[in-house]
């Protein structure tokens, strides 16, 4: 029995998302505040039987748009306010929580006695269950609960003199109380309730309690604020209480620790605890109570002490006598004596063992088993986040049991897994949208022949990971125009907004870029500028932009983007032109708003790469206006750049000049960035393409 999918609407920031579910371990990456957490929140309150749902946990969007309803109604008047109530099409404004669960089973080898009563569908065909929570009001409990509030909006409204809900400011004191009793009310007149249903999801039936929904899931959820602490006076004892946690999984701990109270009695007769009890302390009480019994008549049992130890009192007595220990330099060190990296991955395993024997256990077996871990990689460095989840992804197909999920914020996890495991969390305006990289895979990739897979392999293993957290995306040619990109950044007063973005640059060469546009700006909605050159045809007489204009570009990615479509052909270096946008200097992508190419034109000289452009534009001229060898010289002098200049011919273009200097790229772009007038040299398409993405 597995998860196969799970679907939510109007629960914090997810508003009809779905996620699919692997049957080994899922990877639910996202930034921060991606709602990586709203998501285990709401697992464990519908899996988990975890606390209930607040006022909070509803769409905010939702919760807006309802106060704005009923304060837009109550201007009209209270007949209006209360037809708004009444309107048997109300309840699709009346914020709810509604979470879809798919669980599926395999025919041959799955056991679905705890599931058989909730089969709705039985088409041999299908093997699935299919169940809905839902939070939500209902109708004479919501017709009541916000009847009651129309004096005191009505009262707002007279106050403030709004005329329509648009005149209420949100954040001010009078919409903050307003909206508070309006989420007080909807939470008093919501309650949750579980159904089972058919595939559609449109013949639903209840089931007896919510409890019997939970009675079908062993859930767990491991926090990322775990109880650690590297402190010297750490007394928490963590370590403890999961190594306990573990053992009694185990099949032999009953009978084990079922012998232990009896022992312990015995213990404390053979010791004559008992007697030293009673003869030292007990004597003296029990003749004071004697004393007193006899001035009112009341007869008075003697005190004494006995000893009632059960498997309880055995198992808090173990964990309090226990220390983890670690040996080091040949004597034992205090838990606390590692680091929390350390502490944090013993502490996971331990929690992911305990549950895979808690999976293994009889009564666990006909039931879906889920274990939810999130953010691993807190506390932990690569290589130790490279462990523990090789080591998880290994264990949970080994036991084959249990589903994991595992949300993370960290790149190395996510390098380390499969692209079909992982499922992306985007923080978005509309709010949180989850991106299915299995379907991304199927449509795009798996059907490709196989060396074009292997190009796919190849290249998102090098780029991929960091993508997935990205806010914006660069994709550049070479090394050495990272390394310009990243000081330009840094240095120019007008990409300050850059600075505050999480950019993940992409090396792809002249003719991979639109490899990525499926993924990067289809699929993820990354906005992207593709900085490449201008590749043309050779010419050896090219000496004006005339004779240049008809040249065909030879650069893969421009010919993908900007084919001429009436002849099937490249586009001509004029045609190129004509695409650059007069308002931001560089090119969009054909069908999409999201990504854009900048390269070399008339302002930068015509130059075919970044080296030629910022000779170009430092020296205001085309690129293959020609010095004489000392003209060369002073310039090199006097700018600090480091370029060679060849013996021949005698007065070498700025094209010769960049060709000479092939094999010391990197000087070169050293020597520009340790330079004064790093942001004076910047070409123009350079700083279009930054302004652009920072738009």
């Amino acid at each position: 029995m597995r998860v196969s999918s799970i679907y939510v609407d109007g629960y914090r920031r997810l508003t009809s998302q779905k996620i699919n579910f692997e049957d080994g371990t899922t990877i639910l990456a996202g930034a921060n505040n991606s709602g990586k957490t709203s998501l285990i929140d709401l697992l464990r309150v519908v899996l988990g039987g975890d606390g209930n749902l607040r006022a909070e946990d509803l769409s905010a969007s939702a919760r807006f748009d309802w106060l704005m309803s009923l304060v837009d109604a109550a201007i009209e008047g209270e007949d209006c306010f209360r037809a708004l109530l009444e309107d048997e099409n109300v309840f699709e404004k009346v914020p709810s929580v509604v979470v879809r669960i798919e669980v599926g089973y395999d025919p041959d080898t799955d056991d679905i006695r705890q599931f058989a009563d909730y089969l709705m569908d039985l088409d041999s065909e299908k093997s699935s269950f299919y169940f809905e929570f839902r939070f939500s009001s209902k109708r004479d409990g919501m017709i009541a609960a916000f009847s009651g509030l129309y004096s005191d909006i009505r009262k707002a409204v007279d106050d403030c003199n709004w005329r329509s809900a648009n005149d209420a400011e949100p954040g001010s004191s009078v919409f903050l109380v307003l909206q508070a009793k309006v989420d007080a009310a909807l939470v008093n007149c919501s309650k949750p309730e579980v159904f089972f249903s058919d595939e559609s999801y449109s013949n639903v039936l209840p089931m007896s309690t919510d409890k019997s929904f939970k009675r079908l899931f062993n859930f767990r959820a491991v926090k990322a604020s775990r109880a650690l602490d590297d402190t010297s006076d750490d007394k928490s004892g963590e370590l403890n209480q999961r190594l306990i946690a573990v053992a009694k999984e185990d099949k032999n701990w009953e009978g084990v620790i079922s012998k232990l109270p009896s022992r312990v009695v015995e213990a404390i007769h053979d010791l004559d605890i008992r007697k030293l009890t009673t003869d030292e302390t007990l004597r003296s009480l029990n003749t004071v109570i004697e004393s007193i019994s006899s001035t009112n008549g009341a007869k008075q049992n003697d005190l004494f002490l006995d000893f009632h130890v059960t498997e309880d009192h055995a198992v808090q007595m173990i964990a309090r006598a226990m220390q983890t220990r670690y040996l080091g330099a040949g004597v034992p060190l205090s838990e606390a004596s590692q680091g929390l990296g350390y502490s944090n991955l013993i502490f996971l395993h331990l929690e992911a063992e305990s549950f895979i024997r808690s999976a293994a256990q009889e009564e666990n077996r006909y039931l879906v088993n889920l274990v939810v871990l999130e953010e691993p990689e807190s506390h932990m460095h690569p290589q130790m986040q490279s462990a523990f989840i090789k080591h998880l992804l290994s264990r949970v197909n080994e036991i084959g049991c249990l589903q994991a999920a595992v949300t993370t914020h960290s790149s190395e996890i996510v390098r380390l897994s499969g692209i079909e495991q992982l499922r992306v969390l985007k923080s978005e305006e509309a709010g949180c949208r989850i991106v299915d990289l299995r379907k991304f895979h199927t449509e795009e990739i798996a059907d490709k022949p196989a060396e074009t897979q292997r190009l796919f392999s190849f290249l998102y293993a090098i780029n991929f990971s960091d993508l997935l957290f990205a806010d914006r995306v660069i994709m550049y040619e070479g090394d050495t125009e990272r390394m310009y990109f990243q000081a330009l950044i840094k240095a120019h007063e007008e990409l300050a907004g850059l600075r505050a973005q999480y950019i993940s640059y992409i090396h792809v060469g002249g003719a991979y870029a639109h490899i990525y546009k499926p993924l990067v700006v289809d699929t993820l909605r990354l906005k992207t500028v593709i900085i490449t050159d201008l590749d043309y045809e050779k010419e050896s007489n090219l000496s004006s932009f005339e004779k240049l204009k008809p040249l065909l570009s030879t650069n893969a990615t421009l010919n993908e983007f900007f084919q001429d479509g009436k002849k099937n052909s490249p586009p001509s270096v004029a045609d190129l032109s004509s695409a650059i946008s007069a308002d931001t200097g560089v090119a969009l992508v054909p069908d999409t708003e999201l990504a854009a190419v900048a390269f070399q034109m008339q302002p930068e000289g015509y130059a075919r790469t970044l080296e030629e452009a910022i000779l170009a534009t430092l020296l205001d001229a085309p690129v293959w206006t020609s010095l004489t060898k000392k003209k060369w010289k002073t310039f090199r002098n006097e700018s600090g750049l480091k370029f060679s200049i060849p013996r021949e011919p005698e007065s070498p273009t700025i094209t010769q000049i960049v060709a000479s200097t092939s094999n010391q790229k990197t000087d070169f772009m050293y020597s520009l960035i340790l330079n004064s007038n790093l942001v004076e040299a910047v070409p123009p398409y350079i700083l279009s393409a930054l302004r652009w993405l920072d738009s």
